[in-house]
């Protein structure tokens, strides 16, 4: 009687070649598309953290819900005045909620840097113009004035007594290589209106 003898044949480990190529190829592709979207969400979820925290910022000082007692102001000294990318704020540091010289009540100043997209705070504008907080990294997109054309503004209503805001940021704000708002380089925009209760319209 004859033994069989059983072999692999040359078109049998070509085939069985290209379905563990496949497999590895399918498995590479998963792992790549996994991690771009976690890379992608990663830098959204950094955006809304830093403009969330510009919004926060921003209400607390308008509305004294910071240490100080919020905007303060009236019609022969104006709570908000803005120039250019910068705007500035008088609280009422004291909380007695009347319109005081400083220390009593203290400018603030918030200003756009367009060179390099951040956010700066001046905590006592009145006194120490020059020294400042870096309230973002390099994400503010244009340009923190008056313009609600631009991505970031920030709007006073002198006559109903708020603000509008709004900021936006772009993980890369000058979009190159990649525009701002795709999937490569994600944009957050947050807007808000902002009461003023300790501000004086007449």
């Amino acid at each position: 009687m004859k033994n069989k003898q059983r072999a692999v044949t040359l078109i049998e480990l070509l085939v069985a070649s290209m379905l563990i190529g496949v497999i590895v190829l399918a498995i590479s592709n998963i792992e790549l598309f996994s991690r771009f979207h976690v890379i992608a969400s990663d830098k959204r979820a950094k955006l809304q953290n830093e403009v969330a925290f510009v919004m926060e910022h921003l209400t607390k000082t308008l509305t004294g819900a910071a240490a100080s007692g919020g905007a303060i102001g009236y019609i022969l000294r104006p709570p908000i005045t803005q120039s250019g990318n910068t705007v500035r704020i008088w609280v009422d540091l004291n909380r007695n909620g009347r319109i005081d010289n400083p220390p009593g009540d203290i400018e603030v100043a918030y200003s756009y840097q367009p060179d390099i997209h951040q956010l700066w705070y001046y905590p006592n504008f009145s006194t120490s113009p020059g020294t400042h907080e870096v309230m973002t990294s390099s994400v503010i997109m244009p340009n923190f004035g008056n313009n609600t054309s631009q991505p970031s503004y920030f709007i006073y209503n002198s006559a109903n007594n708020y603000v509008d805001v709004q900021v936006s940021a772009c993980y890369d704000p000058d979009g190159t290589p990649e525009p701002c708002n795709t999937q490569e380089n994600p944009q957050v925009t947050m807007q808000s209106r902002i009461q003023m209760p300790a501000v004086s319209t007449h």
